[in-house]
């Protein structure tokens, strides 16, 4: 039971650090002055990568 355990903790770490890498890219295209349409469509990722 223990390795299901560790294997949904993966899981969920994985998922934690793709929508920070996502999130991440928000920040730079905000920063950068990038279009209104590429942050939202980054920040829609970040959602559904959290949903998840």
């Amino acid at each position: 039971m223990r390795s299901a355990d560790a294997e949904t903790q993966r899981k969920i770490v994985n998922r934690l650090k793709r929508a920070r890498g996502q999130l991440d890219s928000v920040i730079s295209a905000v920063e950068g002055g990038g279009s209104c349409r590429d942050v939202v469509t980054q920040l829609a990722a970040v959602s559904t990568a959290l949903d998840r």
